[in-house]
């Protein structure tokens, strides 16, 4: 089979996509946007519809956008690709799309996340930080649940727990006064943000971790979850949307609205040595059961016959 990868740019895309591709059988499209003009067959993946679930943190002409592509290219597609069975659900429940034509392929854990061994040297030389640390990644928009978070780790905080906050990746406008509730909590002193890291940065923070927390309203799936267990991390994450497909039986899952519970989960996890050595192992059995090999295989399978299973 022969592949051509093009280029992102949505106005090419719209406009031009069909014309320069007049040879294609099937185009897959990542992007989630179908084009205006496709003679042939149309693959989109989709990777979740937060903006329909929690349209309140989304800005109005962002939602425009989204409530005038979907419907149009979900019409147009011949077969959808989604990366979690809640996905699928969703574009069920929302667009009317029968599971049948629908792919369930779930991503799989790249090989540069794997438990690094002088992790404790690196964090140390790179960002002054020692081990067991409470990591976030990627918590950069509201649907993330910064806040709750925030307020999650204060209780932690007042109950003892001396592990710093550590936060990778950088904050939205639409982050819910990220810096302003930092200040409010008196968290200054303890909340650590390391801004945007290249990826190969990211095994080294993971295994060094005490605890991956991911309270997230919602998730297409939480590529965040795997990596870090895929690290030796043990991961406590929300029970909404994709996550507990995500993480299986390997996380602590807890209810997003409930910062007490969070924080009781983060208390715990870092105070039991036995609890850390339980979810690590679990972790590691669960990233086993997914990889870019299997979904392939998923992927493949789906396109030749259509099967959503």
């Amino acid at each position: 089979v022969a592949v051509r990868v093009l280029a992102p740019r949505r106005f090419w895309l719209k406009y031009h996509f069909g014309r320069v591709t007049r040879d294609a059988r099937l185009a897959l499209l990542p992007g989630s946007i179908v084009p205006w003009y496709c003679p042939w067959r149309a693959v989109p993946i989709i990777y979740d519809l937060a903006w329909f679930a929690y349209p309140h943190f989304y800005p109005a002409r962002e939602l425009a956008i989204y409530r005038a592509v979907y419907p149009r290219g979900l019409a147009r597609a011949d077969t959808v690709i989604a990366i979690s069975k809640h996905t699928r659900q969703d574009l069920e429940r929302v667009y009317g799309v029968p599971p049948d034509r629908v792919v369930v392929t779930p991503p799989g854990v790249d090989a540069l996340f794997t438990p690094v061994p002088d992790a404790a040297t690196r964090i140390a030389a790179r960002w002054n930080l020692q081990p067991g640390y409470v990591l976030a990644v990627g918590i950069d928009r509201p649907r993330k649940n910064p806040e709750g978070l925030l307020r999650a780790y204060a209780r932690a905080a007042r109950r003892g727990v001396e592990a710093p906050l550590v936060i990778v990746g950088e904050m939205t406008r639409e982050a819910l006064r990220f810096d302003d509730l930092v200040s409010e909590l008196r968290l200054a002193h303890r909340v650590r943000r390391l801004g945007y890291l290249e990826r190969a940065l990211l095994p080294a923070l993971y295994t060094a971790a005490g605890v991956l927390v991911m309270p997230s309203w919602y998730e297409g799936f939480g590529m965040p979850v795997l990596e870090a267990m895929a690290c030796g991390c043990p991961v406590i994450c929300a029970n909404t949307a994709a996550l507990p497909e995500a993480a299986g039986d390997a996380a602590w899952l807890v209810e997003p609205a409930d910062t007490d519970a969070i924080a009781d989960a983060l208390t715990q996890m870092l105070r039991d040595e036995e609890k850390r050595r339980a979810a690590r192992a679990a972790g590691f059995r669960r990233v086993k059961e997914l990889s870019w090999a299997r979904s392939a295989r998923r992927l493949f399978a789906g396109l030749a016959d259509g099967d959503g299973t």
